[in-house]
Formats: C-alpha cells, structure tokens, sequence
C-alpha cells in the first residue's frame, strides 16, 4: 500500500509541485491579484491551477468527451451508480464518527441493498425504496469535531480542496475504501482512473457556467469549491469559517447584474434538512452563488473604480 501511494500520488504530485515551483520563478504574473485572507496561498494556487488546467485541457477533459461520446448514457449511468455505491462505505463510517447512527444506518443499507438487489451497484435500487443518497467524508468529520478553519488549497491533478479537506483524503482512502484491499494493482488503477474520468464527465455540464466571459477562472472555481463544501459541511452541521464568507444574498446584487442562469436556489445556500439534499443539488447551488459572488465583486470594484477615477479626474478639469 505505501509503495502504490508512493508511485501513483506521492512522486506524481512531487513533480507537479516542482513544476508549479518553476511556473512560478518564471514570472508568471499570478501575485498580480489583491490579498486575499481566505486565499493566502493564491500565489501557489494560482500556478497549480495554471498547471492543472493544461493537465485537463490535453488529457483529463478530451478523454471524458470521448467517454461521453462512445458509452451510452444508460451505461455510464450504472458505472456511475457503482461508484457511489462504493462511497457509501466511507459515508457509513464517517456517519459513525460523527455519532449520527441513523443516517449510518440508512447508508449502510443503501451498500447492502444496492450491492445485492442492485448487481453490485450498477442499479440504485435503495433510491426507490425511500432510501436517499448522502455524501460524507472525513473532512466534514474534522470539521464537526472542531477543525472549522482551513485556508483554500489547490491539489495537483486532483483540483480544488483546502487544507483539511486534502488531508481527510488520506484517511478516507487508506482505511475507509475497498482499494487498499484490492489486491489486483492493475484492475485497482484501472478503476480509479475510470473513476476520474467519470467525475470529469459528471463536470461537463456545468463547464458553460465556469466559462462566463470576463470573470476570472480561478476565482470562480474557488468560490464555486468553497460554497460547495460550505453547504455540504454546513448540512451535516459542521463548520467551515472561509465558506461564510462568500454567501451573498439576491439584494446584493442590486438588479443590476443580468445573469441568464438558474437562481432560483437560496442564495445563502443554507441546505434544509440536515443529509437530505442531494449531491448534485448542492452542486448546482454552489456554482451558481459562486458566479454570482464572482459577478458582484467584479460589479462592486468596477463601481470603485470608475468612482476613484472620476474624483481624480475632477481637478484636472478645473485646472484647465
């Protein structure tokens, strides 16, 4: 186990750390952006990011279209389902760390059900007989058990976290998954690389969104992270002090920003009852606040502006 973190995650991210390293030296212009204290290390952030889009734009993302295009939606819907069939035992367990037994319950009988009835996953049986899909993880248990605070932190290849969630992974990989177990190396790489592509594939949709013209990328996919995992961990009633402060409300907006999108969501983006929104919902909320925090800062340093530079041009006049 410790020489396949060391080959498949240890050396990979080692090499794309010094890369992001020498993106940096060579004058990339990615400390060109305002302090940010939720973001202090946006400089390297900047330059991982940098370094993860290439590693999307000729490899990760050409090969979801492909997947997208050649296996039919009914098919990649069952690996889909086999998928989050798995996660359901690192959910199960952290529902147990968190002292929450009845949403453990549930999920362990979604595993149960879905892996039976439902041929290894591949069909969601549970779903129908009442029993929803949850998402959890040991970083959401970190943040209940107190660790509320964690800067913005990009991963190579693996994307947006913060720190305590790429931390959590660790755990939730080594003890709470059924990889590690896998003693077939080969099928195991296989299947976590098929797992990749598939949330790639799952992000696709949403991409037009990321792209809206004139905003910032890496901003609008942080915020977009950071209201993500502030909704799911505030949903389980855990804690996560940077998320607050990227809430915005439809009165911020000042009806003068037009965004032809979905929002009809809350944007506070507080999600009701606890463990019952599903996924994907909460997803779709984030992004969606995550444009609109993007489109009203952008809408309130232009005002600041425009207003800076007409009280400076005003002397001008009048001296002429």
């Amino acid at each position: 186990m410790k020489s396949w973190f060391k080959n498949n995650l240890i050396k990979p991210v080692t090499i794309a750390l010094g890369m992001v390293g020498l993106l940096s030296l060579n004058g990339c212009s990615f400390n060109d952006h305002p302090y940010d204290p939720n973001d202090p290390l946006q400089t390297v952030n900047r330059a991982t990011f940098a370094f993860n889009q290439q590693f999307d734009t000729y490899l990760l993302k050409p090969t979801a279209v492909a997947y997208k295009t050649v296996i039919p939606a009914p098919a990649r819907k069952g690996v889909n389902n086999f998928f989050m069939n798995l996660n359901e035992i690192p959910t199960t367990v952290n529902y147990l760390l968190q002292a929450q037994p009845g949403p453990a319950y549930e999920s362990f009988w979604r595993l149960l059900i879905n892996s039976t009835i439902g041929i290894g996953g591949l069909f969601d049986v549970a779903s129908h007989m009442g029993l929803q899909r949850t998402s959890n993880d040991f970083g959401i248990t970190l943040s209940k058990w107190g660790f509320s605070s964690s800067p913005y932190f990009v991963i190579p290849f693996l994307g947006p976290s913060n720190i305590r969630d790429g931390l959590s992974m660790l755990p939730d990989y080594e003890y709470f998954t059924v990889w590690p177990y896998m003693h077939d190396v080969a099928l195991r790489n296989v299947l976590l690389g098929l797992d990749m592509v598939r949330i790639r594939t799952n992000l696709l949709e949403s991409e037009d969104i990321l792209n809206v013209a004139a905003f910032d990328k890496y901003t609008l996919t942080r915020d977009a992270y950071i209201q993500y995992r502030y909704q799911l961990v505030t949903s389980h009633g855990g804690k996560y002090d940077q998320g607050a402060t990227y809430q915005i409300s439809n009165a911020e907006l000042e009806g003068d920003l037009d965004l032809e999108m979905n929002t009809s969501a809350t944007s506070t983006g507080m999600v009701t009852p606890p463990y019952k929104e599903p996924d994907s919902a909460i997803r779709s909320n984030a992004v969606n606040n995550a444009v609109k925090h993007t489109a009203a800062h952008q809408s309130t340093t232009t005002k600041a502006s425009t207003t800076k530079t007409s009280t400076t041009a005003k002397p001008t006049a009048t001296a002429q």
